[in-house]
């Protein structure tokens, strides 16, 4: 029997170098292992958190439009009866489509409401237009403020999911799925739809129809480069 305790009894020794190089294997496995658990539910854990703050946000702005004319209508005395004529009308204007602030052209808009209004109310609207046009003024700016966020939210989400190597090749390929949703009344959709629909900002239309058929104004996040010359 060998007096070396390092020898085992075939007489293979434990060197130290071969000990060193056991104990980096070892660590070397060890990382692969805490990568090939860990970082994928990193990149999961990441991705969804991303993509409810986006729906909560998009959903958030939906919600904000139709609040602020329900306020409208009250301000100008619209009653029930007159509601589905006149909405379309205001949520263009806290939209923006007749401008906004001191650019607002308060004659184009005074007579689009005229327009799906009875003639025996409009002699009210004249009364209440300031006070409505006030309340649309005021939320002229909040409206566009959650539509920039929205926006932001997509570039964000966008240059996270191709961004870094660690996201590409550990699940950000996957991004987005159905954990991306808009459930606005008419619409219902999730994932890729829903992203190209984010990306998208309201510029005019009632709350379902300006969300479903909202100007482009920005590029398809999915989009194929076009090449430069």
């Amino acid at each position: 029997m060998s007096d070396n305790p390092q020898d085992t009894p075939s007489g293979f020794k434990f060197t130290p170098p071969l000990i060193i190089g056991l104990v980096v294997a070892a660590a070397v496995i060890l990382i692969l292992l805490i990568t090939l658990v860990f970082v994928p539910q990193s990149v999961i854990s990441q991705g969804k958190q991303l993509e409810s703050g986006m729906s909560a946000n998009y959903a958030d702005g939906a919600n904000y439009l139709s609040n602020c004319v329900v306020k409208t209508k009250r301000a100008a005395q619209v009653t029930t009866a007159q509601t589905a004529a006149v909405d379309k009308v205001l949520k263009d204007a806290v939209s923006g489509r007749y401008g906004s602030g001191n650019n607002m052209d308060k004659g184009k808009l005074f007579s689009a409401i005229v327009e799906n209004y009875p003639d025996a109310a409009v002699a009210t609207l004249n009364k209440t237009f300031q006070d409505m046009l006030a309340i649309v003024t005021g939320c002229q700016d909040d409206f566009r403020n959650k539509q920039s966020t929205i926006l932001d939210n997509v570039r964000q989400f966008n240059s996270w999911r191709t961004g870094s190597w660690n996201v590409r090749t550990f699940g950000g390929s996957n991004f987005p799925d159905t954990d991306l949703y808009i459930t606005l009344p008419g619409i219902n959709m999730s994932g890729r739809a829903a992203m190209v629909k984010m990306s998208t900002p309201i510029v005019d239309g009632d709350t379902v129809g300006a969300y479903q058929n909202g100007v482009q104004d920005t590029t398809d996040p999915f989009a194929t480069p076009t090449p430069t010359k």
